[in-house]
C-alpha cells in the first residue's frame, strides 16, 4: 500500500513539474500545490527530499527548476506571489528595464489604492499607492531574469520617477530619463516622445518632462 502511494506521489510531482509549472517559474504557491493535489504531510516530504524549498509563508522554491535569475527578480517574484496586485515600479522597474546599472538593495511596489485595503507589511519593500489610471498605464511583463514579473514598461517608469522626484530625488530622475533618451528608441528621437508623454499625462508630470526634454535636447 506504502509502495502504491510512493508511486501515486511521484507520478502526481512529475506530472505537475512536467506539464503543468513552465521552465521559466521557479516559484511556487501552497495554493498551487494544493489545488495539484499536495497536502501538509506530502509537502513536508517534498521539502525532506530537496524537491522544495520553503521560501516564506505561502511560497516555495523549485531548487532544480532553471532560470538564473537575480536575487533582486527572485524577491519580487515572491513578493507578487505574496501580494497579487504588487508591479514592481520606481528603482525596481529601472533595474529591470536597464534604466539604471545598479541593483536596488530594496524593492519597490505600485499598489492600486482603491483594490488593497491597508499597506501590507514586508521588510525591505516599499509600496506605492497609486490610482487605478496610474498603475494600470503602461503595465507590462518582463522575463529578462528568467522569471516572469509584472512591471512598467520604460515611459511609465521614467514618469513615476518625475512624480515622485522628491521622494527618490531629481538626480535619479534624470538619470533614468537621459538613459530612456539615449536608446534612441520610443523617446530616443523628437518625432518619437508620443509614449512618453502619454504617460507624463497620466502622472500629471506632463508640463515639467516637456520642459526637461528640451533643456536635454537645447
Amino acid at each position: 500500500m506504502t509502495n502504491d502511494l510512493n508511486t501515486s506521489f511521484e507520478r502526481r510531482w512529475v506530472t505537475l513539474i512536467e506539464h503543468h509549472l513552465p521552465a521559466s517559474e521557479r516559484l511556487i504557491t501552497t495554493a498551487r500545490l494544493r489545488t495539484a493535489g499536495f497536502e501538509g504531510v506530502e509537502l513536508t516530504r517534498l521539502i525532506k527530499r530537496g524537491k522544495l524549498e520553503r521560501v516564506e509563508r505561502g511560497v516555495y522554491a523549485l531548487p532544480s527548476a532553471g532560470g538564473a535569475a537575480s536575487s533582486h527578480a527572485e524577491r519580487l517574484a515572491e513578493l507578487q506571489l505574496r501580494f497579487p496586485w504588487g508591479v514592481a515600479c520606481l528603482e525596481s522597474a529601472a533595474s529591470l528595464l536597464g534604466l539604471t546599472t545598479t541593483e536596488p538593495l530594496e524593492i519597490d511596489l505600485a499598489l492600486p489604492r482603491k483594490r488593497v485595503g491597508r499597506t501590507p507589511q514586508a521588510a525591505g519593500v516599499h509600496f506605492h499607492w497609486m490610482t487605478d489610471a496610474i498603475y494600470t498605464h503602461g503595465q507590462t511583463t518582463d522575463l529578462s531574469s528568467g522569471v516572469l514579473l509584472r512591471t512598467f514598461d520604460a515611459a511609465k517608469t521614467v514618469a513615476d520617477f518625475c512624480a515622485r522626484r522628491n521622494k527618490v530625488g531629481r538626480s535619479a530622475y534624470l538619470t533614468v530619463l537621459k538613459t530612456y533618451l539615449a536608446r534612441g528608441g520610443p523617446g530616443g528621437s523628437p518625432g518619437a516622445t508620443a509614449p512618453l508623454l502619454a504617460a507624463a499625462q497620466v502622472c500629471h508630470v506632463e508640463r515639467m518632462i516637456r520642459a526637461d526634454l528640451a533643456v536635454l535636447r537645447a
